[in-house]
């Protein structure tokens, strides 16, 4: 019998902040029960600093530079071959669930992928229509008139597909510039796609009768941090974490300075979201074992790469 696969990405998640990888807080105590059964790796090395190449090497086997992967060419070349096609050639059921839209959404990342749901945000209406995140990761080169008549050209067709088209363009449109929730509106409780991305791949597993290769990635330790209270120390308080201010890029630029102060909230509430999220996979384990999969199943567990 085939067994089940399932690839589990903690997105951002550096080893050294998981208590089993030796930090000394207890940040990770299900996937500290989960080492005691499993092999442990403990000298993996990302083959890229952020999600999109990295994604595609762990998709591919092969290194992003040699898949040509990177940020002017951020969709994944129509021959390269992915795990997840080559198992639907083994007979596999394949689903791939997550809040990221680089994995469910126009980067080709979800190729070979017969169910690809994206969390929190579905960035087009029609799947049989103009997408517009494929378009805007195939055609950055394009510039003035040229671009323009290019989107015309993307936008064209009969009637009924032109309609289709349109739809698409202006929902991606307001579903990528509308306000996102401002930190001092997180809901402590919400999470960032994780309940939802599990509960959709606990639905497709029951429709499922085909072994399954299944793949969650996780963005819950990917900035904007939440403020999950319950996991952070007591010295961090709501009022210092409130008055954070969470643009990585105004401290890259030196906008900001990252005091000892900022970095230590940040460590906080980045190790908080860690706490949370490894109380959801503690949730995927219990729904494999409810359905008597968990023995037949090989669960793969890493990251994509640290927080910079």
């Amino acid at each position: 019998m085939q067994p089940n696969v399932l690839l589990v990405i903690l997105d951002t998640v550096r080893a050294k902040s998981c208590s089993f990888h030796g930090r000394d807080r207890s940040t990770t105590p299900g996937l500290d029960r989960l080492a005691d059964e499993s092999v442990v790796f403990e000298h993996a090395i990302a083959p890229a600093t952020w999600t999109l190449p990295s994604h595609a090497a762990i998709f591919t086997g092969r290194y992003p530079t040699d898949v040509g992967v990177h940020a002017e060419n951020m969709l994944l070349p129509d021959d390269e071959e992915t795990l997840a096609k080559e198992l639907v050639g083994e007979g596999y059921a394949t689903g791939v669930f997550s809040s990221n839209p680089f994995l469910t959404e126009g980067s080709g990342l979800n190729r070979g992928f017969d169910c690809s749901h994206t969390s929190g945000m579905g960035l087009t209406l029609f799947e049989d229509a103009f997408d517009p995140s494929r378009y805007i990761r195939t055609r950055d080169y394009d510039q003035g008139l040229a671009k323009v008549s290019e989107l015309l050209r993307e936008l064209a067709g009969p009637p009924h597909a032109m309609a289709k088209n349109l739809v698409n363009a202006a929902y991606y449109k307001c579903q990528t510039t509308r306000p996102r929730d401002d930190q001092d509106t997180f809901d402590p409780s919400s999470d960032d796609g994780a309940a939802e991305s599990i509960a959709a791949f606990r639905s497709w597993v029951d429709d499922t009768d085909d072994p399954f290769f299944g793949c969650l990635n996780f963005m819950e330790a990917h900035t904007p941090y939440r403020h999950r209270d319950r996991f952070l120390p007591e010295w961090a308080t709501m009022e210092d974490v409130r008055q954070l201010d969470q643009d990585r890029w105004k401290y890259l630029s030196e906008e900001l300075e990252l005091t000892d102060r900022r970095k230590e909230l940040f460590e906080a509430l980045y190790e908080a979201e860690l706490r949370y999220l490894d109380e959801q996979l503690d949730s995927l384990w219990s729904a494999l074992r409810e359905r008597d999969l968990w023995d037949d199943t090989l669960v793969i567990v890493t990251s994509d790469h640290g927080e910079l």
